[in-house]
């Protein structure tokens, strides 16, 4: 299974990571570059800043990321320019911006694309706009778990509501420091792996961040890492199913959260358990 782990340090990050980063200031996101890019220059990788003012950021680079940037290895760009959409995102759209760039990174000879961006303002605005950040989240997620590309989606969390965070670090398979994670609901392939506790607190955010799940992903979810779920998150399980197709299979499921299915009695065929 693709590794998940809360409370890496940035020399550790690699590849297929798919990274959430709470911060404080440009000067702790600076810091943060500086380490993550050290690595990524050593790894062979392309590096990719995304960044509100590219401007001062390059002004302030420290050295060996200067000559990274100089000889072309690093780019600073603007928020603006990578995500043209802004908080009106398009998951598809999106990810083929950074499919064009890991295939002309790999074209060029790099062995894999490193970015780290500064998304604080794309996810901290209204509850339409987390929403519609859950959804290209998750849709990379499911990419980034098969392609030689590093996201750290670094987030200012004086400018992120407090309500917003729990669900934001969820839908990523590697959380930073000071972990807000209670579950990871995160792909490995075409298999979505729920990992963790869903309690009660956690009840809402699981169903937001299912919710935002591409349709035609999570039609098999692996709990073999499941510590709990509640009974309203399964029953949230059971409605996001109705919106597909084929049924949701559930494979590993410890046997507590099958017997809490059984009791339910929910109609239907919307989700199978595997025995």
């Amino acid at each position: 299974m693709r590794r998940h782990v809360l409370g890496l340090a940035p020399s550790e990050l690699r590849v297929s990571d798919h990274v959430s980063w709470l911060g404080e200031g440009s000067d702790d996101l600076d810091r943060l570059a500086s380490d993550v890019f050290t690595v990524g220059a050593a790894r062979g990788e392309f590096m990719l800043y995304v960044v509100d003012d590219p401007d001062r950021t390059t002004e302030k680079l420290p050295p060996m990321l200067a000559t990274l940037a100089a000889d072309g290895d690093l780019e600073v760009a603007a928020v603006d320019s990578v995500y043209p959409s802004g908080t009106h995102i398009d998951p598809v759209e999106q990810m083929s911006i950074f499919d064009d760039v890991v295939r002309g990174a790999l074209a060029d000879g790099y062995t894999g694309v490193r970015v780290l961006a500064d998304n604080t303002r794309l996810a901290g605005g209204s509850g339409a706009d987390l929403e519609r950040w859950l959804a290209w989240e998750r849709l990379t997620d499911h990419c980034q778990s098969t392609r030689p590309l590093l996201g750290v989606c670094w987030f200012d969390r004086d400018f992120i509501p407090v309500e917003y965070l729990p669900s934001l670090t969820s839908v990523h398979s590697v959380v930073g420091p000071a972990p807000e994670a209670q579950f990871q609901l995160i792909y490995d392939g075409d298999v979505t792996h729920l990992v963790g506790a869903v309690d009660n607190f956690a009840a809402e955010h699981f169903r937001r961040c299912l919710q935002a799940g591409p349709a035609e992903l999570d039609g098999l979810i692996d709990m073999g890492e499941t510590e709990f779920i509640e009974h309203r998150s399964l029953i949230a399980l059971y409605h996001v199913a109705g919106n597909r197709r084929e049924p949701v299979r559930v494979r590993n499921a410890p046997g507590p959260v099958r017997r809490v299915w059984d009791l339910l009695d929910l109609p239907g065929s919307r989700v199978i358990f595997e025995r």
